[in-house]
């Protein structure tokens, strides 16, 4: 008798995979990108932003889309750098459906950082990630604070103007372009990186400053 073979095809069940399969954390971890690289983004994925996929009771963080020369001034339309800050923030949650007031990072010659934002953490990122453990920002975060309002990993090597120490208040060499009223090339401000959990709000390795016409991102934190 001829023996009968039969052949069994098995096709891979795309369709299968799951989000964690695919780079994507669905834990609210940190997601990962093997594309991602300097200067390139890649979405937060499901969590999105927007009110409708936020836990109530968590206090959200986020770093500006746009980046902005180190005139807040002129860029948010304040009374003051720092209020303008403020604003700034406040106009990319409004972008991005998040309700609540945010306030920036910064420091002046008259404010630190620390005061300015309440501790009223822990802050989420909106792609439910816990960046910012603690009540208090200063004590520093557990994951790149990189993720903008709208759901973005920003995945480059940005900076953000702080014009902060790690302790929380104005930068030892005071560099705030100004209060954050000038764009001339001649200041400085203080930055910090974005895809740093140590180097977050002050840069160590040189250069810790950047001149006051060149743009940079803002941190902003719910209160």
């Amino acid at each position: 008798m001829r023996a009968l073979y039969i052949i069994v095809f098995v096709l891979p069940c795309f369709g299968c995979l799951v989000p964690e399969d695919l780079g994507h954390r669905g834990d609210g971890g940190f997601p990962i990108s093997a594309e991602a690289g300097p200067g390139t983004g890649t979405d937060a994925g499901d969590a999105g932003a927007g009110d409708g996929n936020v836990t109530p009771g968590r206090k959200r963080m986020f770093v500006t889309t746009k980046q902005l020369t180190g005139n807040l001034k002129a860029e948010g339309g304040g009374a003051d750098g720092l209020s303008s800050g403020d604003a700034i923030c406040n106009r990319e949650a409004g972008e991005a459906r998040l309700s609540g007031t945010f306030r920036a990072w910064l420091s002046t010659s008259t404010v630190a950082a620390k005061d300015h934002v309440a501790a009223v953490g822990p802050w989420f990122q909106v792609d439910g990630t816990e960046a910012f453990p603690s009540a208090s920002p200063v004590d520093g975060p557990r994951w790149f604070p990189n993720v903008t309002a709208e759901g973005k990993v920003l995945f480059n090597f940005d900076e953000a103007w702080t014009g902060t120490g790690s302790d929380g208040k104005r930068s030892l060499d005071g560099s705030a372009c100004r209060d954050w009223t000038s764009d001339a090339v001649g200041d400085l401000g203080g930055v910090g990186a974005i895809s740093s959990s140590s180097e977050w709000t002050a840069k160590v390795i040189a250069p810790t400053t950047k001149a006051c016409n060149q743009p940079a991102h803002i941190y902003c934190f719910e209160q």
